[in-house]
């Protein structure tokens, strides 16, 4: 004999259950999707800080949104060069005898975070400051653990509004190359043995929004693996010019509230 209030009971967890799993497998994207980025080829070859500060305002919430009304200019050019020489300007406290920004080399993230506070609070924004986070391993921690906790950490950022700022290094032979980008859309959770997840993000270099991945090492370079997780970056400008888009290219530190 047919049981109704079992049959319905049965329906209503086995629905409850593929909700679940449909959520668990949602990813999380920038509030903003659909704004227009900045491209620091048409402001300056050495702007990609600034330029991703201002895109994770104009792809932010509406409350990150009103940091783009303090920035004074009509024009992408014109609002580079405003945080440019009114807060880029300032001395660094990191790097003796420099500006936080300079023409000839850019902006550190740790500037970069100097800069948007100095910002936010001279412009008497209602918004949370901004933290530099670091994303290298501590003590006996396993790179499993720390993909976790960067997920996690990143997630967190994106929680408040705002697209967290990523700041990478691509290593070479014979010098360490900086660069800064936003992200963009990032899986809501990863499986507890992950060992990368996907995501998007929005290069200043011509301003688009370009896929990757963030990932355990899996290559040693010089010998040693990198005590960072590496990124798979294949769509970027780095990666195209010297086709390597494997353990070279390294997550340093994000910025976010």
């Amino acid at each position: 004999m047919l049981n109704l209030p079992s049959l319905i009971t049965a329906v209503i967890i086995s629905t409850l259950s593929l909700a679940a799993i449909s959520c668990s497998g949602a990813n999380i994207k920038a509030p903003t999707p659909h704004a227009k980025a900045i491209d620091q080829n048409t402001v300056n070859p050495n702007g990609c800080g600034i330029s991703s500060l201002i895109n994770s305002y104009r792809f932010g919430s509406s409350k990150w949104q009103t940091a783009i009304r303090k920035i004074n200019g009509n024009t992408d050019q014109e609002q580079f060069a405003f945080l440019a020489n009114n807060y880029g300007s300032v001395k660094s406290k990191y790097t003796p005898g420099t500006n936080r920004w300079e023409n000839s080399s850019g902006i550190s993230a740790l500037d970069l975070r100097d800069l948007a506070n100095d910002f936010q609070a001279k412009q008497n924004l209602p918004l949370p400051a901004l933290n530099l986070t670091t994303h290298y391993l501590k003590g006996n921690q396993s790179y499993t653990a720390l993909l976790q906790q960067t997920h996690q950490q990143l997630r967190t950022g994106f929680s408040t509004g705002f697209p967290p700022i990523l700041s990478i290094k691509h290593l070479t032979r014979k010098k360490i190359e900086g660069h800064i980008v936003i992200l963009y859309q990032m899986p809501s959770s990863i499986p507890p043995n992950a060992t990368s997840f996907p995501m998007k993000y929005i290069d200043p270099l011509g301003g688009e929004i370009k896929s990757g991945s963030i990932r355990v090492p899996s290559h040693a370079r010089s010998g040693k693996l990198p005590r960072t997780l590496t990124m798979h970056l294949p769509e970027s400008d780095i990666a195209k010019l010297t086709g390597s888009t494997g353990d070279n290219i390294v997550l340093s530190s994000s910025i976010a509230p």
